[in-house]
């Protein structure tokens, strides 16, 4: 029977657990829940009913949109929108906005 050679030095399972989600882009995913749970509160309730995150990609923040009404609304206060939410997330990850028409039902998965 073989011997198994003892690996001498130790890896730290937060860091291995760490490099894994960053891999795997979890915390994009993790600041897009923490938009949808708090929707309102950081773009206003008129906006929050018509609108959802839906994807978050490096500082790109596509947001769904009930109709195209709302689409050519939100063009003009993307900006406004962007600053909002980067205040909310306290830094500045939203880079762009980009609104689409879709489904506003919907939750996004991690």
């Amino acid at each position: 029977m073989a011997k198994r050679s003892k690996n001498k030095k130790f890896t730290v399972l937060s860091e291995l657990l760490e490099t894994l989600l960053d891999s795997a882009q979890v915390n994009r995913n993790i600041d897009v829940l923490r938009l949808w749970d708090a929707w309102e509160e950081a773009v206003g309730s008129e906006f929050s009913k018509a609108t959802r995150p839906a994807v978050f990609k490096d500082n790109l923040l596509i947001v769904h949109v009930k109709s195209a009404a709302w689409l050519y609304q939100l063009q003009f206060q993307e900006e406004e929108l962007r600053q909002n939410l980067n205040q909310y997330l306290g830094e500045n990850r939203i880079g762009q906005i980009r609104f689409k028409i879709g489904d506003i039902s919907i939750k996004p998965s991690v």
